[in-house]
């Protein structure tokens, strides 16, 4: 299993399509680098999670730029992990969920 995993998204799926994939990454506590629209839900996670990096698409240097970094740099790659799996634990876990699922249907009453 990689050290770091791309995850993308296509320019006008934000709202549409979230790539499940960035969860599984974050429970292996693996440092994910995302190319695609800023305003998606995947961004907001990984920057709220601190656990990767958010690159515009096209972007091709940082894309680079950030691979290469993460190559060199180990130790920031599993910072980088380790702190989007006590994000996904804390905000993603199926017990989380299923207790706000449950605290939404009462609030319908």
């Amino acid at each position: 299993m990689g050290h770091v995993h791309l995850v993308t998204l296509r320019a006008g799926m934000s709202g549409v399509a979230v790539p499940s994939k960035t969860y599984g990454i974050m429970a292996a506590a693996r440092a994910v680098v995302y190319v695609g629209p800023d305003d998606s839900d995947t961004a907001h996670h990984i920057q709220a999670g601190a656990c990767g990096y958010v690159i515009q698409l096209n972007d091709v240097d940082t894309l680079v730029a950030t691979i290469r970094d993460l190559a060199d740099n180990p130790a920031r790659a599993a910072q980088l992990g380790q702190s989007g799996r006590d994000y996904f634990f804390n905000h993603h876990e199926m017990s989380v969920c299923c207790s706000q699922w449950a605290e939404l249907l009462e609030s319908l009453d």
